[in-house]
């Protein structure tokens, strides 16, 4: 995961606070405004989706035909991102009727 900027300076560090399979968070300290990419390299899913200092980030695009990456432009300041994967309603609805049928059935 990298966040890559549009100019040459601009954060002072970024650091990994808490990492599993499914969520990642991240504090930043931003000595300016400037605009970046957030770039996770995992298979692009509409189910990831992050947030800024607890605000849905919204313009998550496909990153080089294969990864997940989000265009911010980030204030001065320090700030917390939280990246984390979700799957669709659907999946879900399907899972439980999965397990509902397996129960009924006896397995």
């Amino acid at each position: 995961m990298w966040l890559l900027l549009a100019q040459s300076s601009g954060v002072a560090s970024v650091k990994v606070l808490e990492e599993g399979p499914d969520y990642i968070r991240l504090e930043a300290n931003a000595s300016s405004d400037f605009a970046s990419v957030l770039y996770l390299g995992e298979n692009y899913d509409p189910g990831w989706a992050t947030k800024m200092d607890g605000v849905q980030v919204a313009n998550h695009v496909l990153a080089n035909t294969y990864a997940n990456a989000w265009i911010l432009q980030v204030p001065k300041g320090t700030y917390t991102f939280e990246i984390y994967y979700g799957p669709s309603s659907a999946y879900r609805a399907m899972f439980y009727i999965s397990i509902g049928a397996m129960i009924l059935l006896g397995c």
